[in-house]
């Protein structure tokens, strides 16, 4: 798993699989294409399935009271109120912690920092994690978790954080994403399948079979070096990974390859650069347990990936919402149709606008799962039902 990966990044990948997309889009229509044109359909801005609009289809897999605000500027103000509003923690409050937090990023790339008093915050993880369950249960994947309001407050939270280390005119990139694993099923160890579970994981793990949501497990870089930093070496993009339950080796935590030990961690034109698994220093991984809400910061062009779930963990599987912060660029400033400032998340989101949300990172990340399971076919087929001219 990783946080996301940028359209360049996958551009490859997606021409891998173009063949086998075009073969089968002449002939019937297959589960995959009827998903990519209902999410390219509802990308276009021409046609929006009715079916998500419903704010009572959300509401009904509400699980611990998250809620689906009617007005744009009540998604987030509503739910936060005057209590939650006199909790917020300050800018000034990561004062003595940011050098502290800085300083790891620049030297291993990475860092955690402790969670924050989210239930204070308006911000409940078990109501996320449940409602999540809750998505599978009736066949949306799991970044649907995007459709409440509360998981914009938890991204709203995280601005103090973020302007601290990186400067008051940071925004948050629309690519968020949101993962929920299942326990790995075992494999059986007959002499019928040693060979075949030999070559499969003697090259990159299959995508093949892949939900939308499941582990991504292969190590990898969201971005180039020369694309997430300054002339000077200052980052301009910063991922941050948010696991809404304990996460352990066995349940899935996070792994990475810290920076002073990557000889290719800033070569951008290394040919090997963004293709870590062909020149890995292995001996030098290191796995992040984390509690429910801490906070994994790391470098774009840092190497990382997820570990599985185990057959037999007796933890909850790891679910985790992701997302990067970025300095504004020439090409794409705060307020567009890519980055979302912490004003815009303060006004609220519309219906419409989270909608669009979802379905831009269902279409970014997706070499991940370019089969699209996890959508059940009866909800593809209710929303492309339901287009309709906007």
């Amino acid at each position: 798993m990783a946080k996301k990966a940028r359209p360049g990044a996958a551009e490859a990948k997606r021409n891998e699989q173009t063949g086998s997309a075009a073969a089968a889009e002449s002939k019937e229509p297959s589960g995959t294409s009827l998903v990519q044109r209902l999410l390219h359909e509802t990308l276009s801005s021409l046609k929006l399935p009715s079916a998500l609009m419903q704010r009572d289809l959300w509401l009904s897999m509400s699980r611990g009271g998250l809620t689906v605000s009617e007005l744009p500027c009540s998604a987030t103000s509503s739910v936060s109120g005057d209590h939650h509003r006199s909790q917020e923690v300050p800018c000034s409050a990561y004062a003595g912690k940011s050098h502290r937090i800085k300083q790891d990023i620049v030297l291993a790339g990475y860092t955690q920092v402790a969670a924050l008093p989210w239930m204070d915050l308006g911000v409940s993880l078990r109501a996320l994690s449940d409602t999540i369950d809750a998505l599978h249960a009736a066949g949306y994947p799991p970044v649907f978790i995007l459709m409440y309001d509360q998981a914009w407050l938890l991204c709203e939270r995280l601005f103090p954080l973020m302007e601290a280390l990186m400067g008051p005119e940071v925004a948050l990139d629309t690519s968020i994403f949101a993962w929920s694993l299942r326990r790995a099923t075992p494999l059986r160890t007959t002499s019928t399948t040693r060979k075949a579970s030999s070559e499969a994981h003697s090259s990159k793990e299959s995508t093949a079979t892949h939900a939308i949501g499941d582990n991504f497990g292969v190590p990898h870089r969201d971005s180039r070096y020369s694309d997430c930093h300054t002339v000077e070496g200052q980052p301009t993009e910063i991922s941050c990974w948010l696991p809404l339950v304990d996460v352990t080796p066995d349940s899935g935590c996070m792994l990475v390859v810290p920076a002073q030990h990557d000889p290719l961690f800033a070569a951008s034109n290394h040919p090997l650069h963004m293709k870590p698994t062909e020149a890995m220093p292995w001996a030098h991984i290191r796995a992040l347990p984390a509690a429910a809400g801490d906070i994994l910061l790391w470098k774009a062009n840092l190497i990382h990936w997820g570990s599985s779930c185990g057959s037999f963990c007796d933890r909850e599987p790891r679910k985790s919402i992701a997302m990067a912060f970025m300095l504004p660029t020439a090409s794409c400033e705060p307020g567009s149709s890519g980055r979302l400032s912490r004003a815009d998340l303060q006004a609220g989101l519309s219906l419409m606008q989270r909608v669009k949300i979802v379905t831009r990172s269902l279409l970014q990340y997706e070499h991940w799962h370019p089969t699209f399971a996890g959508f059940a076919p009866s909800v593809v087929d209710e929303c492309l039902a339901s287009m309709s001219f906007r």
